[in-house]
């Protein structure tokens, strides 16, 4: 699963780099989140604060801040400013 996880992001990562479809994004980082084991903490971190970005972008703000702040909590609790 943590292959699987890793993959989603790059692809998240290459659609985000090459100016993708938004919905195609939010898929691949809610399909890391899916798929990502709780132990992965800085990779679902990661893909909170991702996935909160584009959902800003995207004009969902309250759907934005459950990721962001489930990001911040993660990264705290990873000692990452």
């Amino acid at each position: 699963m943590l292959t699987l996880a890793k993959t989603a992001l790059l692809h998240g990562r290459l659609i985000q780099r090459h100016g993708g479809d938004l919905e195609e994004l939010l898929g691949a980082f809610g399909e890391v989140l899916a798929v990502a084991p709780r132990s992965e903490a800085e990779l679902r971190a990661v893909a909170h604060a991702s996935r909160g970005e584009v959902l800003v972008m995207v004009d969902r703000a309250a759907e934005a801040a459950e990721d962001l702040i489930e990001a911040v909590a993660l990264f705290t609790a990873l000692g990452q400013p």
